[in-house]
């Protein structure tokens, strides 16, 4: 399956040796073929932090600018990571893989070679060792998770840059390294449910649970400006969020979710943050979704208003709309509507999708459906199956 991928992990005297060993093991039982290169001048053995000594396959000397990798991994350990970010070899073929979109991945303090040869500097976000979080924050967005993939699209494609926290998290690191070689199909699906003060808990929790149990990626994100606070939903049920608006700038979701809620529909309308990022994920052909009274936000955001979208909502905010201009009304029979639309995006042809529901009571069918949509009608099924819809 990996037999055509390539990855270069770099080595340097001081390089933390959990984190150069453990992403070698697991990408190699993955069948990938990993080249270790010493950026130390040689082949000569390196004495790593805690004083295992480990033999290089190459020198970095050895790599050819005509070498492509498929990902190229900094480990951490303080001394190694500094001798990395002084290395300009270790610097341009960073940017080389970096431009070309190809994975760059460093874990621990690995980061900071990152910073130091300025990869993805002011628009990525990453994680990293506690300790070096701070000095990284002057150029990165900076995000408290074991590991971070940050998807940036620019005028020449995708970029993507891995980040991991330590030697407790090199698994995790590895394993997402295989995840992401192994294609956009198998990758994890993300999805992007956004609450607000006055958010209805049940659209909102539910369908964070249904979509969690596919196996679904879910970010619940705030947008309050004290966004890492506790919201209270409609009927006071406190909901802490997983991270907020600042949290997630640059980062693509394959569904993005409005859940109703008088209030926090309002202030999700009102919200220019909210409607940047329905937005972009609308352009890019990603899923946007809202229940209930969620669709003004759509409406007051202007999304899909020229592709003549049918969509529904809770009946009392039908009113708000006018059938037909700028979308169609379905049939209020309907419990959820998927409405599609083919036209172009920021570069190519895209599918543009907006799914809608009425309310509380058809939460469970309008999250099956974006399952449906994101995983297949076979896990969707699974799901329904489990929930004994």
């Amino acid at each position: 399956m990996f037999a055509s991928k390539k990855a270069l992990l770099f080595l340097a005297n001081g390089s933390e040796e959990t984190e150069v060993v453990v992403p070698i093991d697991v990408l190699r039982r993955a069948g990938i073929k990993v080249t270790v290169a010493s950026i130390e001048g040689s082949r000569d053995a390196l004495k790593c932090a805690q004083d295992t000594v480990i033999v290089p396959d190459i020198s970095i000397s050895e790599v050819s600018t005509d070498d492509v990798y498929d990902v190229v991994i900094v480990p951490g350990g303080e001394k190694g990571a500094a001798a990395m970010a002084k290395n300009p070899a270790v610097g341009n073929l960073l940017q080389q893989h970096y431009s070309k979109g190809k994975l760059v991945a460093a874990i621990c303090a690995g980061p900071l070679v990152f910073q130091a040869h300025k990869i993805g500097i002011k628009n990525a976000t990453v994680t990293a060792y506690p300790e070096c979080q701070k000095e990284l924050k002057t150029d990165y967005n900076i995000v408290d998770q074991p590991v971070h993939h940050c998807e940036l699209k620019t005028n020449d494609g995708e970029q993507h840059m891995l980040t991991s926290q330590g030697p407790g998290t090199a698994f995790a690191f590895a394993l997402k390294i295989v995840e992401i070689l192994d294609g956009s199909s198998k990758m994890t699906k993300k999805a992007l449910v956004f609450i607000a003060n006055g958010s209805e808990e049940i659209e909102a929790v539910t369908t964070i649970d249904v979509l969690r149990r596919a196996e679904i990626e879910v970010d619940v994100v705030s947008i309050e400006k004290s966004g890492h606070d506790a919201v209270k939903c409609s009927r006071n049920v406190r909901v802490l969020p997983d991270k907020s608006l600042d949290d997630i700038k640059n980062t693509q979701y394959d569904c993005v979710v409005i859940p109703g809620g008088n209030d926090g529909s309002k202030a999700m309308a009102n919200s220019s943050e909210v409607g940047q990022i329905l937005t972009k994920h609308y352009q890019d052909g990603k899923i946007v979704a809202a229940i209930c009274a969620g669709p003004r936000a759509l409406l007051s955001h202007k999304i899909g208003v020229d592709h003549k979208h049918t969509i529904t909502c809770y009946p009392s905010v039908r009113k708000e709309f006018t059938d037909g201009e700028p979308y169609k009304l379905d049939n209020p029979d309907n419990p959820v509507c998927h409405s599609r639309h083919t036209g172009k995006g920021d570069t190519e042809e895209k599918e543009h999708h907006l799914v809608t529901s009425q309310g509380p009571g058809t939460t469970m069918v309008f999250a099956l459906k974006l399952i449906e949509l994101l995983k297949g009608k076979d896990e969707a099924t699974k799901v329904k199956d489990g929930l004994l819809v």
